[in-house]
C-alpha cells in the first residue's frame, strides 16, 4: 500500500519548524552567554545579595554564611575576623564566583553554537529535500 504524498511533506516541514525554533533559542543563548563571558563580574551570581565590594557588604555576607557556631546551643554571634582578612576572604570568594560564571558561560557558548550548527544543517538538508520533492511531484 502506497504512502500518502503529504506524510513526507509534513515530516519535512515539521523538522524545518523545529530547526528554526532551535536556531532562535540558540541565538538567544549565544548572545546572553557572550555578555556573561565578557563581563562575568556583572553576573547576578557574582553581584548577588551581598556581592558588593564594600567592607560592610563583606561583613554582612560573613555574618549570614557563618551563622551560629552550634545549632543545638544558644545562638552565639560568630567572631568577625579583622577587616583586612575579611576583605581578602570576600575577594577570594568573588574571584571563585567569577571563574565559575566564566566557565559556565563558555560551556554554554560551545553547546549553543553546536546546536545552532546542527539545527542549521538539518534545516538546510530538509528544506532542499522538500524543494526537490515539490518539483518532482509537479
Amino acid at each position: 500500500m502506497d504512502q500518502p504524498r503529504w506524510i513526507p511533506q509534513v515530516y519535512g516541514y515539521t523538522v524545518c519548524l523545529i530547526a528554526v525554533i532551535t536556531i532562535l533559542i540558540s541565538l538567544n543563548s549565544i548572545v546572553n552567554n557572550v555578555f556573561e563571558f565578557a563581563e562575568p563580574e556583572m553576573s547576578r551570581e557574582v553581584t548577588g545579595e551581598f556581592g558588593g565590594r564594600s567592607l560592610e557588604a563583606c561583613r554582612q555576607r560573613w555574618m549570614r554564611t557563618t551563622g551560629p557556631t552550634r545549632p543545638d546551643g544558644p545562638a552565639a554571634t560568630p567572631a568577625i575576623p579583622a577587616d583586612s582578612v575579611l576583605m581578602a576572604l570576600c575577594a577570594e570568594e568573588r574571584a571563585e564566583r567569577v571563574a565559575a560564571v566564566r566557565h559556565r558561560a563558555l560551556r554554554s557558548l560551545v553547546t549553543s553554537t553546536l546546536m545552532l550548527l546542527v539545527a542549521g544543517v538539518l534545516f538546510a538538508v530538509h528544506w532542499r529535500w522538500l524543494r526537490g520533492s515539490r518539483t518532482a511531484m509537479a
